[in-house]
């Protein structure tokens, strides 16, 4: 892959194989603008260009080799494994989101927004403070019995 940038938003005509190609640059967001492709007649052509080197250069693309995709699906599986995770407050999980996957701090403002980004990336979050509530039966759970003295007065008296 051929990987050309310029500065700014740009459309060149270049010769290949006795031909003509309108080639046009893809504008990014933050300025300037890119040019990629796998034909290596089209990257002669653009170096070649007599405004190579001055209006638009080109930039080195690393290509992924076979150790470096293992590498990455053997982190895969660690995270995978590492897919429960158990927070004390809202402000660690977000420093455990923001720093290990690069989400933005706005996004994770609450428990919700924290555990949708968390369960796209595979992982569930576990809160410390939610105890599991346990259902008690009404019959077993203790019941106060008011004392003989303590009993509210509601007949009315009646007057003669």
């Amino acid at each position: 892959m051929y990987k050309f940038r310029a500065k700014t938003h740009i459309g060149i005509t270049v010769n290949v194989k006795g031909g003509h190609v309108h080639i046009t640059f893809t504008e990014l967001t933050g300025g300037g603008s890119i040019y990629t492709t796998e034909s290596k007649e089209i990257a002669e052509a653009l170096r070649k260009h007599h405004k190579f080197g001055k209006l638009f250069t080109e930039e080195e693309v690393k290509e992924e080799t076979v150790e470096q995709k293992q590498e990455e699906q053997a982190a895969a599986v660690t995270r995978a494994q590492q897919a429960v995770k158990e927070f004390a407050c809202v402000e660690d999980a977000k420093e455990y989101m923001a720093d290990t996957f690069g989400i933005s701090r706005s996004k994770l403002r609450t428990r919700c927004d924290i555990e949708k980004q968390a369960a796209g990336r595979g992982i569930t979050i576990q809160w410390a403070d939610k105890k599991a509530e346990i259902p008690v039966a009404d019959d077993a759970a203790p019941q106060q019995e008011e004392a003989p003295g303590e009993q509210e007065e509601q007949a009315p008296e009646s007057a003669e």
